[in-house]
């Protein structure tokens, strides 16, 4: 998530990051089902409950450091891609309960969908 915040703010300038990024893309490609949970404790009784799910941002940002990879980097990216979408949990993704959950996984479909398209093919 926060790399699409870069992306958005300083657009020219995280060339290097991305680097990182498509070289750092995990050999086992999380479920749709995987969080990352923390909690922050404000007061004696209360709590502040964050969960990032990681499928979707762990798209968005390898589909907006795509283009400044290498042509291996590249191809790595694709493939770590195409594995991410053919996984059988994906195909399920409408069907976890939360809807929030849900909307966030969609993101993540619907934002690789649209830069997959062709310059001038979208309608």
């Amino acid at each position: 998530m926060a790399l699409h915040a870069l992306h958005w703010t300083a657009q020219d300038r995280i060339g290097e990051i991305d680097a990182e990024w498509l070289d750092a893309l995990p050999e086992k490609v999380p479920s749709v089902r995987d969080a990352d949970h923390s909690y922050i404790w404000y007061s004696s009784t209360a709590n502040d409950d964050t969960v990032l799910i990681l499928l979707p941002w762990l798209l968005v940002g390898t589909v907006d450091a795509y283009g400044s990879g290498t042509l291996l980097q590249r191809a790595r990216a694709l493939l770590w891609i195409e594995r991410t979408l053919t996984q059988p949990g994906l195909a399920r993704a409408d069907t976890i309960v939360e809807n929030w959950w849900r909307a966030e996984v969609l993101y993540g479909l619907q934002y690789v969908l649209e830069r997959s398209e062709p310059a001038g093919a979208a309608g």
